[in-house]
C-alpha cells in the first residue's frame, strides 16, 4: 500500500510539473509591467473608434460574449450569450444572424461554443 501512495504522489507530482507546457507557434507573448503602470491610456493603444450598429427587429443585441473584427472582409461578427452570431459590415451595417441556421438539420448548428473567422473560406 506504502508503494502505490508513493507511485500516485510521482504521478501527481509529474503531471502538474511546468516542463509539459507549450505555447502554440502563433502566439506572441508581450511582457508586461505592472509594477510601473502609466496611467496614459495612449502608450499602449493606437486607435479607438466607435462604430454604431444598425439597430433593428432582427439585430438586436443582448449581452454580447465576444465580438471580433476582420480586416480582410471588413465585417464584425458578435456572438451572444443565447448563442447566435450577429454579423455587421465595418460601417455598421446588419448583415444577417445565425438563428436560421439554429436546430438540427444537415447545415444547421446545435450550439455554439466559439467563433473566428476563416480567411480560407472568408466566413465565420
Amino acid at each position: 500500500m506504502k508503494k502505490i501512495s508513493i507511485i500516485i504522489l510521482l504521478a501527481v507530482a509529474c503531471a502538474c510539473s511546468d516542463s509539459h507546457k507549450k505555447l502554440s507557434e502563433g502566439i506572441e507573448i508581450i511582457p508586461v509591467n505592472v509594477h510601473k503602470a502609466v496611467r496614459d491610456v495612449s502608450s499602449f493603444l493606437e486607435k479607438i473608434e466607435l462604430v454604431p450598429l444598425e439597430t433593428n427587429d432582427s439585430s438586436l443585441l443582448f449581452r454580447a460574449n465576444k465580438v471580433i473584427y476582420d480586416k480582410d472582409t471588413d465585417m464584425f461578427a458578435i456572438y451572444t450569450r443565447n448563442q447566435i452570431v450577429y454579423t455587421f459590415t465595418g460601417k455598421g451595417q446588419y448583415i444577417d444572424n445565425s438563428k436560421r441556421m439554429k436546430g438540427q438539420g444537415p447545415e444547421d448548428y446545435i450550439m455554439v461554443l466559439d467563433i473566428s473567422f476563416n480567411p480560407y473560406l472568408k466566413g465565420i
